[in-house]
């Protein structure tokens, strides 16, 4: 970047005031490639919910900007909704309140206690 500007090949009158804007950066790297998909998804899912790896982290090992995967994600929940499907529930297991398909009810009819 800087060379780039220093040659001329970029012109950017205020480049030295914001240098630190100019040359921020991430790296993705490439995928790897899937060896056993259900078997690295199960362990990428615990790996996540126990903190040992990052949103952020699971993203740049699939090769794709975090950000970027979040605005993904919201624009396919909300043109769902647009359409009346809950991709919520399909995508992350959770009703349109939210909660997930792992809570149980208690095992009554659903009018109260008798």
């Amino acid at each position: 970047m800087i060379s780039a500007w220093l040659s001329g090949l970029l012109v950017i009158p205020d480049f030295w005031l914001r240098e630190e804007t100019y040359l921020e950066h991430s790296w993705v790297k490439p995928p790897k490639k899937w060896i056993d998909p259900k078997k690295e998804s199960e362990a990428d899912r615990v790996a996540l919910q126990s903190g040992q790896k990052t949103f952020q982290d699971l993203c740049a090992e699939k090769g794709k900007d975090w950000k970027e995967a979040i605005d993904e994600m919201a624009e396919a929940v909300d043109y769902g909704k647009s359409k009346g499907i809950d991709l919520g529930g399909m995508l992350y297991g959770t009703d349109a309140a939210g909660t997930s398909g792992d809570e149980h009810p208690d095992d009554d009819d659903g009018e109260g206690a008798s």
